[in-house]
């Protein structure tokens, strides 16, 4: 025996707050199209067979989705890139879960949207009480020729402006850059001889990512960040039948002997040398001629001084 009920309204009595249904209710013929509302701006609807979808009141039409096996949640808006190449951490973002597969159980695949990057933000409040991206993992499908597709690994962390940079990277090969890691390289830009200078100089900076190294009047680098540092240098030539003798600097204290050549080699000669130092916030460290008899000579090009952020 069946029973039809034809109302346009159902509400509680007076006094109840709510209207109770204690048996299962068949929607099977309710929710198509654009389904039905459960308040101001909340729908749910099917909108395609095997599918359901939850609108919570967002601007753009796909707030939730569960169909196949799938779940996505968000909008189908792409990334946004601003020309510093950040991604604009205003922007909307879907995420999508897909159903196992290649035998693989229990494994979900977090999926973009079709020719874009696959981004996950993270969120925290700041003292306003907003939510604010402050990093990101993106993963890139950098080439998509079917059958022989290539992705890349991307770390973003966000500065104090409005945009979130690449920091970290693995590219389809497995290689790892960081491209904002502090590093410098500078060379003595100019010929000298006869030289006893303390910091010795090194005016001629040809690579000085993040500014640390100061090439016009100190000479020095200045750690950024507490961790281990890898220095190099040739820092110049011994002048014949004199004495040489640099040593690396820390905060104005000699550190370690750098170069030292006593008695011996009196021919025009030189060597590289390099040290690990573990260096503090606002450390900072330069060569230095430590006063040995005689002087040194520079090459423009070849007398250098480099120096990078090991971890």
């Amino acid at each position: 025996m069946t029973s039809k009920i034809i109302v346009n309204n159902i509400e509680s009595d007076t006094g109840v707050s709510t209207v109770t249904i204690s048996s299962p209710v068949n929607l099977s013929g309710g929710i198509t199209g654009s389904g039905f509302s459960v308040g101001t701006g909340t729908s749910i609807s099917s909108p395609s067979a095997n599918t359901l979808r939850i609108n919570a009141g967002i601007a753009n039409s796909d707030a939730t989705t569960i169909g196949g096996g799938n779940f996505l949640y968000g909008t189908t808006s792409n990334a946004v890139y601003d020309t510093n190449g950040g991604v604009n951490v205003g922007d909307y973002w879907s995420v999508q879960f897909t159903s196992p597969s290649r035998g693989k159980s229990g494994v979900k695949t977090l999926v973009g949207v079709a020719g874009t990057e696959c981004i996950i933000g993270f969120a925290n409040t700041n003292t306003s009480g907003n939510s604010i991206i402050s990093s990101l993992i993106q993963s890139t499908l950098v080439s998509d020729t079917a059958g022989s597709e290539t992705g890349k690994f991307s770390i973003y962390t966000k500065p104090s402006d409005n945009r979130t940079l690449e920091r970290f990277i693995i590219d389809p090969q497995g290689r790892v850059t960081k491209p904002y890691q502090p590093f410098f390289y500078a060379t003595a830009g100019a010929q000298r001889d006869n030289q006893t200078s303390n910091p010795t100089v090194f005016s001629n900076v040809i690579t000085n990512v993040g500014n640390h190294y100061d090439g016009t009047t100190n000479y020095r680098f200045t750690a950024p960040v507490a961790g281990v540092y890898l220095f190099t240098s040739q820092p110049g030539y011994k002048e014949t039948g004199d004495n040489a003798s640099w040593k690396l600097y820390k905060n104005g204290v000699a550190f370690t002997d750098f170069l030292r050549i006593l008695d011996g080699l009196n021919s025009h000669s030189s060597w590289s040398c390099a040290a690990l130092v573990y260096l503090g916030v606002g450390d900072y460290v330069y060569i230095g001629w430590d006063g040995a008899a005689g002087g040194y000579h520079q090459n423009a090009s070849m007398s250098y001084f480099s120096g990078t952020l090991i971890g």
